[in-house]
């Protein structure tokens, strides 16, 4: 039939999917934890993020690290979910 993957190609796309979802989290957890030293330290230095329609203005450095971060935690969780939703729902 096509347009349907074969079972070898599904457990590939699972594979993929778990490896960039473990590497794009844990990326985001370190931003976290970075901003969250940085902020914790008292890192000093003006910041202005303009990102989805939000702007931040700060003079600590670590709040825009934290933000940031966890803005790609969400992306990277809600990527990996539909990839492996559309490839479940192809099998």
């Amino acid at each position: 039939m096509a347009g349907t993957l074969s079972p070898e190609a599904v457990q590939s796309v699972r594979g993929i999917v778990g490896w960039l979802a473990f590497f794009g989290l844990v990326g985001s957890v370190a931003a976290i934890i970075a901003g969250g030293v940085m902020v914790y330290f008292g890192s000093t230095g003006s910041s202005d993020i303009k990102i989805f329609g939000q702007s931040i203005s700060t003079t600590n450095v670590g709040v825009p690290c934290v933000f940031l971060g966890i803005i790609c935690l969400i992306m990277v969780v809600r990527r990996a979910f539909n990839t492996l939703d559309r490839a479940l729902a192809a099998t």
